[in-house]
């Protein structure tokens, strides 16, 4: 009988692995575009202000990673409210999966 080499099953394993992350963060990118399809086309360096909707009520960690993005103006329930965001931020934002919804925020309303 011929042994197979270890390295074999560890490299199948590893592409196995990369198929289904991959898979996953082009599917999170995907979900992404469709968030922000409400956004007018801009300038990459412009800001903006959102509405970030969850399905559940954010909690510190979330919070947090918004607070990376641009500066926390309101938090109502199942909404954040961010101002100053990047543009170009806005994908990677959207890409993350406990984002239920991105859209403008009307400062003035």
């Amino acid at each position: 009988m011929m042994n197979r080499n270890p390295l074999h099953k560890t490299f199948i394993a590893a592409i196995v692995v990369g198929i289904i992350v991959g898979g996953y963060e082009a599917y999170c990118y995907g979900t992404g575009y469709r968030k922000i399809a409400e956004f007018p086309d801009g300038h990459a360096g412009d800001t903006v202000a959102i509405a970030v909707d969850f399905d559940f009520a954010p909690e510190t960690f979330n919070m947090n990673v918004l607070q990376q993005f641009g500066q926390l103006a309101r938090a109502d329930k199942n909404t954040v409210l961010l101002d100053n965001v990047k543009r170009d931020a806005l994908i990677r934002l959207a890409s993350n999966y406990w984002v239920a919804d991105i859209r403008p925020w009307d400062k003035g309303a």
